[in-house]
C-alpha cells in the first residue's frame, strides 16, 4: 500500500478503537422506533468496522506471514453448578451477537477451553462459520499458543478466561490487559507479522452497567413453587417446597417442616437462574417410567405466574441451572424427612 493509504489505515484504527454495540434484539420492543433503529445501525457498524480491520491487515500481507488472532472471554455464566456454569440468559444472546459480529471475518480456527462456558459462547460462530472448535485445557497455555502459530490462512478465535486470555496476548507478544470479572464486552484483535505486532481492543453488546439497569427494569421473581412425585418408590418419595425472596434473602420451606435460609449468594443466583424463556423451551414431556416429575410455579412482582412441568431423565436438570439446584432440594426435603 502507499504512503496515503497508511495514513488511512492508522486514522481507521483511531476511530475504531473505542466503538462500543449496544445489542438491539435486548431492546426489541422496548424503545421508541428511532433508537431501534439506531441500535441496528449501531450493529452494523461494528461488523463493518471489524470486517474493514480485518481487510486492512490482510491487505498487507505478504503470502503468510501474518496471523490474526480474536481473543474473547466467554459470555456471561450462570452461577449453578459452581463448578462448571453453563451461560446464562444474557451469555447465550452475547453468543449469538459474537456469530453476527464475526460471521464474514474469515474465520478458520477456533479455540475454547475444557469449560461449558467457553464452548457454548462459540457454538453459535462455528456453526455460523463452519468450523469445528479445538478444546485445549485452559492451563495448557503454551500449547494454545502453539496452536494458534500453526494456523496458515484465515482469522483465529480463541475463547476463554479473564485470566488467561492475558498470558496468551502476552505470549504473541500482544501488550498486558485486565480483564474486570464483571466485563464480557470485550474483543482483544492481535495481528503478529514479522514487522511487529499490530493491537486493537473493541467491545460488543451491552456492557455490564447497561446490562445492570435493563435487568433491573424487567419482573423480579418472589416466589418459586415446586414439587416431585412419581418415581420408582411412588408417593413414599413425593415432596413439595416453596422459596420466597425478600429484601434480598430467599427463604425455603415445606410442608413437613423442612425450612431453611439461603445465603444472599445462594439467593441472588438462584434468582437470576430463573430464565422463563429456558423453561418453555423444554417444553411439555411425556412422563417417564420410573422418573421423577417435577412442578413448578414461577410467581414474578407483577403479579403473573407461569407453570411448568419436566421430569428428571438425567438431562433436563443438568441442562438448566434452575432445575438442577430444585433436584437437589427436593432430595434434600425428603432426606430431613426421613430423618424426622
Amino acid at each position: 500500500m502507499g504512503a496515503g493509504s497508511s495514513v488511512w489505515d492508522c486514522r481507521l484504527i483511531r476511530r475504531q478503537r473505542h466503538l462500543d454495540v449496544i445489542d438491539p434484539m435486548r431492546y426489541k420492543n422496548r424503545l421508541c422506533p428511532a433508537l431501534d433503529c439506531f441500535y441496528r445501525w449501531s450493529m452494523r457498524r461494528l461488523s463493518f468496522a471489524v470486517v474493514i480491520w480485518l481487510s486492512v491487515l490482510f491487505v498487507a500481507r505478504s503470502g503468510h506471514c501474518s496471523t490474526t488472532v480474536v481473543f474473547l472471554r466467554h459470555a456471561e455464566k450462570a452461577t449453578l453448578p459452581a463448578d462448571d456454569p453453563p451461560l446464562s440468559a444474557a451469555g447465550k444472546n452475547r453468543a449469538k451477537l459474537l456469530a453476527d459480529v464475526l460471521a464474514d471475518a474469515g474465520v478458520s480456527a477456533i479455540f475454547v477451553t475444557q469449560y461449558k462456558r467457553t464452548g457454548q459462547t462459540a457454538a453459535p460462530l462455528a456453526v455460523r462459520v463452519h468450523v469445528n472448535p479445538q478444546v485445549i485445557l485452559a492451563a495448557n497455555n503454551r500449547e494454545l499458543v502453539q496452536a494458534i502459530r500453526k494456523v496458515q490462512d484465515g482469522v483465529v478465535v480463541v475463547v476463554g478466561h479473564s485470566d488467561t486470555i492475558p498470558m496468551t496476548i502476552a505470549e504473541l507478544g500482544g501488550p498486558s490487559v485486565v480483564i474486570p470479572e464483571s466485563e464480557f464486552d470485550n474483543l482483544f484483535i492481535l495481528t503478529s507479522a514479522p514487522s511487529g505486532t499490530s493491537f486493537l481492543r473493541l467491545h460488543y453488546g451491552l456492557n455490564s452497567r447497561s446490562a445492570e439497569l435493563l435487568d433491573q427494569k424487567q419482573s423480579q421473581v418472589m416466589q418459586l413453587r415446586f414439587s416431585r412425585s412419581g418415581g420408582f418408590a411412588g408417593v413414599a418419595t413425593n415432596v413439595d417446597g416453596v422459596v420466597t425472596f425478600h429484601d434480598g434473602i430467599a427463604e425455603v420451606g415445606s410442608s413437613n417442616g423442612y425450612d431453611r435460609t439461603l445465603t444472599p449468594t445462594e439467593a441472588e443466583s438462584l434468582r437470576q437462574s430463573v430464565n422463563l424463556k429456558d423453561l418453555r423451551s423444554l417444553g411439555a414431556q411425556s412422563e417417564l417410567r420410573d422418573a421423577y416429575q417435577y412442578e413448578l410455579v414461577v410467581d414474578l412482582d407483577d403479579k403473573k405466574s407461569e407453570s411448568f412441568v419436566f421430569h428428571n431423565d438425567g438431562t433436563e436438570g443438568k441442562a438448566n441451572s434452575l432445575l438442577a439446584w430444585i433436584v437437589q432440594e427436593c432430595q434434600r426435603i425428603w432426606e430431613y424427612r426421613i430423618r424426622s
